[in-house]
């Protein structure tokens, strides 16, 4: 008797072995999607500042009698920030694009996603003052000693001709950047 089950034993391992022969051909069929990968090999890159990673800007608040004596920019809000980059390595130049919805179409300002009205976020560079529009603004820092860093400023800023109503006021952009 177990002879039997000794040579039973083998016979189920040539089914098995022959079943996986007849699996069809090529692998490929038996596929539902394709995951396409790609991506740059860099000299070098840069890490956000922990600080920076998910940068909460707190603007100051403001009697709506200011905002509404203000034509455009109201310059009694004016704040300052950073964006910063650490631990540069093989990295010469870093290149920022800033950009957000706008308040309207063709306009250089952040839309307000809050409940004020009427109002809207002004951001430009710190010393230039240049604006940095919502459509996209572009900035080329040398890195020194393994960092950078953009200072810019915010401003709330008035839009005459809207309605404007007191409430919360909330705005956002986005940093992509790049190196060389």
């Amino acid at each position: 008797m177990s002879r039997t089950r000794a040579s039973a034993a083998p016979q189920r391992g040539r089914a098995i072995a022959l079943c996986m022969i007849l699996l069809p051909w090529p692998w490929s069929a038996l596929a539902d999607g394709v995951v396409d990968l790609a991506g740059s090999v860099r000299p070098g890159t840069c890490e956000v500042h922990t600080e920076d990673q998910a940068k909460r800007v707190d603007l100051p608040r403001v009697q709506l009698h200011v905002i509404g004596a203000a034509t455009g920019v109201v310059a009694a809000t004016a704040l300052d920030w950073e964006f910063r980059l650490v631990n540069c390595r093989g990295v010469r130049r870093v290149a920022l694009v800033f950009a957000g919805p706008p308040h309207a179409a063709g306009q250089p300002q952040y839309a307000n996603h809050g409940t004020a009205t009427g109002v809207s976020l002004h951001l430009v560079e710190q010393g230039s003052e240049a604006v940095m529009p919502a459509a996209g603004h572009h900035a080329s820092l040398a890195v020194a000693s393994g960092a950078a860093t953009y200072q810019g400023r915010s401003y709330f800023y008035r839009h005459n001709g809207s309605p404007l109503q007191h409430g919360s006021f909330k705005s956002a952009a986005t940093v992509v950047v790049t190196y060389d």
